[in-house]
């Protein structure tokens, strides 16, 4: 998705677990591993990643779309990572 044009994905799913999917085109600046890691914290859970793509996951089903709209904000307002 990334390499089709310059953006931000954030991809979210939900199974036994919720599993979360950030990536960024590469010189966007975003730091997508801490991102990813305050969603995950959120849910419960960890993750991880390097530059440009991080993953991860927690058992907190029911925060999955709230972890979703927070990082959503961050990349649209500039908000820092902690």
């Amino acid at each position: 998705l990334t390499a089709i044009a310059p953006g931000v994905a954030l991809l979210g799913s939900r199974a036994d677990k919720a599993h979360l999917v950030f990536a960024q085109s590469a010189g966007l600046g975003h730091d997508i591993p801490g991102l990813l890691r305050q969603a995950v914290t959120s849910l419960g859970g960890r993750g991880g990643g390097k530059g440009d793509l991080a993953q991860g996951g927690g058992d907190r089903l029911d925060l999955l779309d709230e972890a979703l709209a927070a990082a959503a904000r961050v990349v649209r307002g500039g908000v820092p990572t902690a």
